[in-house]
């Protein structure tokens, strides 16, 4: 029982973006899912001790980037850091090698060499405060690496996948990053 969500847990891990007038955030996310595609939605479960659900909760606006296999060192750091703890001044992005790059529609930034970005609002705030459950309806969507059915390429540009703890996988690869502490 006590890896039993990691039995299902094995879709892209998500670097959820938000931003307020004391600059942006990022975390990582391994429970986001699809909730309707027509508005295109999504939900989440997200921590209320993140500093990513103040400024979600006080901006209703965020970006779900979905990383690149090759930034897996970057969201091992996003998912263990916490913005609260770094020093004043610290931009938790840069800590964690993330570029920011402008959105289109949204004020929280995309992250560069993501595989995909989509840029959300916040609907159903009272689910989100009573249990932590996000949802999320897409503003803006947008991914340069799409194959002829419009769906991403995870061949030419595997995203990635959390397994659990330290180990993700990207198109059948395992990458381990116990070491990476």
């Amino acid at each position: 029982m006590q890896y039993a969500t990691r039995l299902l847990n094995h879709g892209p891990v998500i670097l959820l973006t938000t931003a307020d007038d004391d600059g942006p955030n990022v975390c990582a996310v391994a429970w986001c899912m699809p909730w309707s595609k027509k508005p295109p939605r999504f939900v989440m479960k997200l921590g209320r001790r993140h500093l990513s659900w103040d400024k979600l909760m006080a901006t209703g606006e965020a970006v779900l980037n979905v990383p690149a296999a090759e930034q897996a060192a970057a969201v091992l750091c996003a998912g263990r850091t916490e913005g609260r703890e770094l020093p004043p001044g610290v931009d938790k992005l840069a800590h964690c090698g993330f570029e920011a790059l402008p959105s289109r529609v949204v004020r929280p930034p995309r992250l560069a060499g993501c595989v995909a970005w989509v840029e959300c609002r916040l609907v159903r705030r009272d689910l989100a405060e009573a249990e932590g459950i996000v949802f999320l309806e897409a503003v803006a969507a947008e991914s340069p690496h799409l194959d002829e059915h419009g769906t991403l390429d995870v061949l030419a540009r595997p995203s990635l996948h959390h397994l659990g703890g330290d180990r993700f996988v990207a198109d059948g690869r395992v990458i381990d990053l116990a070491g990476e502490r």
